[in-house]
């Protein structure tokens, strides 16, 4: 049977992860099953490259990825970057501002094969730390970070491509509310749970977010487009699996928008179908019907 659409968008936390943060045996044969039958597997993730590198190797994806919610294509084996849409440095400074008034520090996302580090951690005068679920994340993960006191410090400003912080949702999701006010169209901006280890979880029970900023163009659904047209694909079949927030542009503008069981409202309004949940191999599921010609 002919296959239906030309690329797989696939989202990795909530979506290819289990609950458990890693990738089942199903997941992982069902979208080598997917490869085989000529589906172009495109991973879209909301980490950066060295935060996901290792999920990556377990599927045996050594193409394109997408990082950081789509700012920026990566080479998987060489670590290249492909394209990046980056940050203007007014919007960074402005973000940064606001994080460092609620008392965060702002974590800045940088382009690592071009700035040679991860992430830009800009402190402010009042020196505020990193929460520790970014504490525990980083240290899992050997994300190299650089810290300076202020944004002026940034030898490379052209290389941001996020600016960040995690911090309690009471405080975060109102501080969202206002950045979204202020950019208007000119930023795109990103509010979910943070993934949290269960030791950090049952210490307190605090409901932790991510709060991010980004270009305007910077969003999943133009990662797909670029790497269509990379492929010479210029009226791409797109089928896209996703649950959050960051999936919406590529679940709403792909052939065929695929939402997990445990999706958020936000991606479940926007998809054509509801898959089964990321805690019942829900991928492997949605693969299946794909190349059976069933979606």
């Amino acid at each position: 049977m002919a296959l239906h659409y030309d690329i797989l968008a696939l989202d990795l936390d909530g979506t290819l992860l289990g609950p458990d943060g890693t990738v089942s045996p199903g997941n992982r044969a069902a979208v080598q099953r997917a490869r085989e039958a000529g589906l172009a597997i495109f991973p879209c993730t909301g980490r950066g490259l060295v935060e996901c590198r290792h999920i990556l190797e377990d599927i045996g994806h050594v193409g394109p990825v997408a990082v950081a919610g789509g700012a920026m294509i990566a080479d998987v084996a060489s670590g290249r970057t492909l394209h990046r849409f980056a940050m203007s440095p007014s919007t960074v400074a402005h973000a940064v501002e606001a994080f460092h008034e609620e008392g965060n520090a702002a974590l800045v996302l940088k382009d690592r094969y071009a700035a040679g580090f991860d992430y830009l951690v800009v402190t402010g005068p009042d020196h505020h730390e990193i929460d520790p679920v970014s504490v525990w994340w980083f240290e899992a993960l050997k994300v190299e970070l650089k810290f300076v006191q202020s944004l002026e410090q940034d030898a490379h400003p052209e290389y941001t491509i996020r600016a960040s912080i995690v911090a309690d949702a009471h405080r975060s999701v109102p501080l969202m509310r206002r950045l979204r006010d202020h950019f208007g169209p000119s930023a795109l901006l990103h509010s979910f749970p943070a993934v949290i280890s269960s030791d950090l979880q049952n210490a307190g029970g605090r409901e932790v977010h991510v709060l991010e900023v980004f270009d305007a163009r910077a969003h999943k659904w133009s990662a797909v487009q670029w790497f269509a047209e990379q492929n010479a694909l210029f009226n791409p079949r797109v089928c896209a699996l996703g649950d959050h927030v960051n999936d919406v542009t590529m679940l709403r503008e792909a052939a065929l928008g695929i939402a997990m069981g445990n999706a958020a409202p936000e991606a479940r309004a926007v998809a054509d179908i509801i898959t089964r949940s990321n805690a019942d191999d829900g991928v492997a599921y949605a693969i299946d019907q794909i190349l059976a010609g069933a979606w």
